[in-house]
């Protein structure tokens, strides 16, 4: 995915995006048929078992507990990570069911000109024909982008319910004796360490906003918000170089 940004200075930002997509995202779940391939198909399905299970455990509680299963703030984050879970597997699922409408094949009759009319590219499906034909007819594009965007997208919902799964963990690491000790520390210090990640958050943001505003035509690092707060960070660390 090749962008391009004309900022208020007149200045072209661009910015690129690779994204690799292995046979098995979006041809099908076995992909090229290795050994690897199958393993980690095997692996995906042992996961969504145990989704289904703890949906329906999930379910059965509440269906108990009524209102008073949302009192408990770990119930929530249980279903947080579900829904993070089942939307990364919905994602995976269309686009397998949506690979052969979306490879679809561009032909340029010039150079400048291209062919509005597009057609169904049909060897991609099963046969991984569709870089032949590239191969074959430089006037010849098929259309990945929306299917990397899926993936991409896919993959950030397996990172939100990583880490939501990993805020889990301390319900149960909480009993050890060193960590019990550090929780209640943590739990003790809760409103100072929050007021002062309030001052923080606050300040931070508004040095990010003074660099993005002064320096953002000129410094690429510091062209958008997320750079910006990205480049304060590592300067903090000192791992920046202009």
């Amino acid at each position: 995915l090749v962008t391009v940004e004309f900022s208020a200075s007149g200045l072209v930002s661009t910015d690129v995006r690779v994204t690799t997509l292995q046979p098995r995202v979006f041809l099908s779940p076995e992909g090229l048929g290795s050994i690897g391939e199958w393993i980690t198909t095997f692996g995906e399905i042992i996961i969504v078992m145990f989704i289904l299970y703890y949906v329906a455990e999930e379910a059965s509680e509440l269906a108990t507990a009524r209102w008073k299963y949302f009192k408990d703030p770990w119930n929530i984050l249980d279903w947080i990570a579900l829904v993070f879970l089942i939307a990364a597997f919905a994602i995976r699922l269309k686009i397998y069911s949506s690979t052969p409408l979306t490879l679809i094949t561009y032909t340029a009759e010039s150079s400048t000109t291209i062919n509005i009319d597009v057609q169904p590219n049909n060897y991609a499906p099963s046969t991984l024909d569709f870089g032949i034909l590239e191969l074959q007819d430089s006037n010849v594009y098929t259309d990945l982008q929306q299917i990397a965007l899926d993936d991409r997208l896919a993959k950030q919902m397996y990172a939100l319910a990583a880490v939501s799964i990993s805020v889990k963990l301390s319900k149960f690491i909480a009993s050890l004796p060193y960590i019990k000790l550090l929780v209640k520390s943590l739990h003790g210090a809760y409103q100072q360490f929050g007021a002062f990640f309030i001052l923080f958050v606050t300040t931070l943001v508004g040095f990010v906003m003074a660099f993005n505003v002064a320096f953002g035509a000129s410094i690429s690092e510091l062209s958008t918000f997320g750079q910006t707060l990205l480049f304060l960070v590592r300067a903090f660390l000192k791992d920046v170089d202009l």
